[in-house]
């Protein structure tokens, strides 16, 4: 099976945010419990997968086999963050679906990515990940993803 990696559509929205919800609850349960998982489909939620598609400094891709979109990567160009000195492209959400890892999907949307984020003149690419999460650090970092920054947090309150 070929798969393509293309621009997401706005017909492509729903399957998007399917693929999104399925994030959110792998997080959820893996990693932080503190995420809300019926944002995806709120309407703040809807207005973020809208505007990644269809703005000029989001990104939206669909990796589709079969006329199935099998994952997704949602990134955006930070232009106005005033405590850089560089514009800096973020991957803020990827997932492929689970009977489709392991074929080199997610590397080819982080590659179409880092082509769109070069042909946008940025300087630097992140993406972030639960710490928890070892299994996506390790594919971030074979895919040219460098160790830079540690958030740490201080749960305030009883969160489960």
């Amino acid at each position: 099976m070929d798969v393509t990696i293309r621009k997401a559509e706005i017909e492509d929205l729903k399957a998007m945010q399917e693929l999104n919800l399925i994030l959110f609850q792998k997080e959820a349960k893996d990693c932080t419990p503190t995420l809300t998982l019926e944002w995806t489909f709120s309407e703040k939620g809807t207005d973020y997968f809208k505007r990644t598609i269809e703005e000029e400094c989001g990104l939206a891709l669909v990796a589709v086999m079969d006329e199935k979109v099998v994952g997704y990567l949602a990134g955006w160009i930070w232009q106005q963050d005033p405590c850089r000195t560089v514009k800096i492209s973020e991957i803020e959400n990827m997932l492929i679906l689970e009977e489709f890892r392991d074929k080199g999907i997610g590397s080819k949307l982080v590659q179409e990515f880092i082509k769109w984020s070069k042909d946008k003149e940025v300087e630097v690419a992140r993406v972030g990940a639960f710490i928890e999460n070892t299994e996506t650090i390790n594919f971030y970092r074979k895919n040219g993803f460098e160790d830079h920054e540690l958030i740490l947090e201080m749960a305030l309150k009883n969160i489960q």
